[in-house]
């Protein structure tokens, strides 16, 4: 039993309240905008893994079909395993437009068909499918035409986000990228 003792009055408890919750928005925010890094460390994580994945595909590759690729390849945002020539995806923005443009040697469709074949079938693919926020695209240098002695791969994955940090919530595009020179295994130079 209290007798003389008082509780807390309506007044205030509401200012405690509004002191509770002006000490609880700067701890919520720091929680959301930790929660937008680790989204986009995972779309980082995955893209990584989608371009070294495909990077292990063009390696396990022999170097003499390797030089009858096509000079670039695109494909498009996830789901279906279709690889176009950049001319063919209309949205795509090709950084090195100029490769893109080169025509693909002979033989290079039935070539470039068997790798998909090999690493991208429906049943069983080595290359885990794209999923629907990225695209991939892979390059191929030559050092000539004629007999290649060495190949430079460049394996580029792109995903779309919204940059919700300058509030405009426009889309802007980020990607990874993954570079190496194969040599053939037969050439010597002696």
């Amino acid at each position: 039993m209290m007798i003389g003792k008082r509780g807390f009055s309506f007044i205030e408890i509401i200012i405690g309240v509004c002191i509770m919750t002006f000490g609880l928005i700067p701890l919520l925010w720091a929680l959301s905008s930790g929660h937008n890094q680790v989204g986009i460390t995972l779309h980082q994580v995955q893209a990584s893994n989608h371009a070294a994945n495909l990077m292990e595909a063009l390696r396990a590759t022999p170097f003499q079909d390797l030089a009858l690729f096509p000079p670039a390849m695109v494909q498009i945002r996830g789901g279906d395993n279709r690889w176009r020539r950049p001319s063919e995806a209309s949205d795509v923005k090709m950084i090195f437009s100029e490769i893109a443009t080169q025509e693909a040697p002979s033989g290079s469709t039935t070539v470039f068909d068997k790798f998909v074949r090999n690493f991208f079938s429906k049943d069983t693919p080595i290359v885990p499918p794209l999923s629907r926020r990225f695209q991939r695209y892979f390059i191929v240098i030559k050092d000539n035409d004629k007999t290649p002695r060495y190949i430079t791969l460049i394996v580029r994955v792109e995903w779309e986000k919204k940059n919700r940090l300058a509030g405009t919530g426009k889309k802007v595009w980020r990607h990874t990228e993954l570079r190496t020179v194969l040599s053939d295994p037969y050439f010597c130079d002696v």
